[in-house]
């Protein structure tokens, strides 16, 4: 896992424990109907990058070289359940670029996961129940779906050692530091902590639903 400087040193033992934003479920969320009619507008991966204006040369090199090592793709595979990633995410987002194409590589290559995505405007409702931990609605944001289009957990714009270096940092760092270090940890990262964030959920979730039917 990259570093991100002496302050972040203490994050690594984040991965060792649930993700923060990779929650559950909560009253505030939409409908199971609403939440398949949007994911029933949204698009393929695919076609998001043929739209993709702004980026577009990132977009295309993460995609590109995106595709997750085989222990990652294992692990997905041994949770052995299908599921959908409704994904509100929008082609100028510094951190949708930096995550997306490789979820997108992981739902490729693991049976049983599909993935769509819809822009802010048509996302927005979902965004704004499900904000950032300083309260924003931010993109990307990620729903998981099981099979009948049930709510099953969600994660939100950044891997979780990520998010809390951002939050702990934004204050004390100026800006251009901040963001430049964003980037270089995105870099060197390259999609590992995104996939392992959402493999942890859907660990997570599927075995509580095995545990129920049990």
């Amino acid at each position: 896992m990259p570093r991100l400087g002496q302050s972040a040193g203490a994050l690594a033992a984040m991965l060792l424990v649930a993700t923060a934003s990779a929650s559950a479920p909560t009253a505030q969320q939409l409908s199971t109907e609403d939440l398949e009619t949007l994911y029933r507008r949204g698009i393929a991966f695919d076609q998001f990058l043929d739209l993709a204006d702004e980026r577009r040369e990132a977009w295309l090199r993460n995609y590109e070289g995106g595709m997750p090592s085989r222990a990652a793709l294992d692990r997905a595979r041994g949770v052995g359940a299908s599921a959908m990633l409704l994904v509100v995410a929008e082609d100028w987002c510094s951190d949708s670029v930096n995550t997306i194409p490789y979820l997108a590589r992981l739902v490729e290559a693991v049976t049983g996961l599909e993935m769509r995505i819809v822009n802010s405007h048509l996302g927005a409702e979902v965004m704004q129940h499900r904000p950032t931990p300083d309260g924003r609605p931010a993109t990307p944001t990620v729903i998981v779906l099981d099979s009948d289009f049930n709510e099953i957990g969600s994660w939100i714009e950044r891997p979780d050692v990520l998010q809390e270096w951002v939050l702990s940092n934004e204050d004390e760092l100026p800006r251009k530091e901040l963001y430049d270090r964003k980037y270089a940890w995105y870099a060197e990262d390259a999609g590992t902590e995104t996939v392992r964030n959402i493999t942890n959920l859907l660990e997570r979730a599927f075995a509580a639903s095995v545990a129920q039917e049990n």
